[in-house]
């Protein structure tokens, strides 16, 4: 990103570069889920939790309608279970984005129509899980709500109130459509898809349960 990022600038001119250089803060809403799936490839079913999203975004001109979109991104993530061990099962997971568009801008009505296509990096933070009853796994209750840990393959998780949600870093396909208006509003719908599995834990008990983040939703920004 860094070597892409010094290309275009030697590239441009400093004063063209200024002119058309851009950046937006950016606000929206996830419909956060997970595709997840046993062992065996047996899909399990999972709704989508929907979060908060919030940073910034840069529009660098590279050729004629071609433009570099890199942002930073506070990205609320996870998955709803309405039949989990204790009802409805919710897991909110906080994560900082890095995603990287390669935008194509096509001329319409007073703006541009925006498709663009292009890698996103994750690293989680931690979160929260709560359930609708507390969930009792053999004999034990764990609880109705507790905090979410990620980490690399082969932790042990020592607490149960801890659920494992996986591995920290995450990584996959991101898309987006959107229109710039007069060129200072942006609206755009993004989709993530995650190829990173992630495995889940609760202490001594190992659910059979692998899953891969998935990421739909809007945010609104406003380009300086």
């Amino acid at each position: 990103m860094t070597l892409i990022l010094g290309t275009v600038l030697l590239g441009l001119p400093s004063k063209e570069l200024m002119a058309q250089f851009q950046w937006s803060p950016r606000i929206g809403i996830n419909a956060a889920s997970v595709h997840a799936y046993t062992k065996n490839k047996e899909n399990l079913d999972r709704d989508p939790n929907y979060l908060f999203t919030f940073g910034v975004s840069a529009d660098i001109p590279i050729y004629k309608r071609f433009h570099l979109q890199p942002a930073l991104m506070y990205a609320g993530k996870g998955y709803k279970d309405k039949e989990g061990l204790g009802g409805t099962f919710t897991a909110k997971v906080d994560y900082i984005d890095l995603p990287l568009h390669l935008l194509y801008k096509s001329p319409l009505g007073s703006g541009n129509m925006i498709v663009g296509v292009g890698p996103y990096f994750s690293f989680g933070l931690g979160g929260k899980w709560k359930s609708e009853k507390g969930i009792l796994l053999d004999d034990i209750l764990v609880g109705e709500k507790g905090d979410i840990l990620l980490k690399e393959d082969g932790y042990v998780v020592e607490s149960m109130p801890q659920y494992l949600y996986g591995k920290p870093f995450d990584y996959g396909g991101s898309f987006v459509l959107g229109y710039d208006v007069l060129k200072t509003y942006s609206i755009q719908f993004h989709a993530q898809f995650g190829m990173e599995e992630h495995k889940s834990d609760w202490s001594y008990f190992h659910p059979d349960e692998y899953k891969k983040n998935r990421t739909f939703g809007i945010t609104f920004g406003y380009k300086f």
